[in-house]
């Protein structure tokens, strides 16, 4: 979880593969459903792996996080398709 200036969380929430290659982009795959808390209310969103860098999945696939590892997140998104603003697992 990352806390903006403002005091706004943002924290990813899930990952997919991008099987369009519209999101995820330059050969990158991964699509993160990132979440935040502002306003009164949840939001989410998409975002390609370009702008968070990650690295390959090997890397960080068993990095703990509050539901498990983040490999386990595969399961529940799968495979996606479409641009970010209208993306669909």
């Amino acid at each position: 979880m990352v806390t903006w200036y403002d005091g706004t969380s943002v924290q990813l929430g899930t990952w997919s593969w991008d099987t369009s290659k519209q999101c995820g982009t330059y050969g990158d795959q991964y699509v993160w459903k990132v979440w935040w808390y502002s306003n009164n209310s949840w939001h989410w969103a998409y975002i390609g792996d370009i702008w968070l860098a990650t690295g390959d999945s090997d890397y960080w696939r068993n990095w703990p996080s509050p539901w498990g590892p983040l490999w386990g997140f595969e399961e529940g998104d799968g495979f996606g398709s479409g641009y970010c603003n209208n993306y669909v697992v």
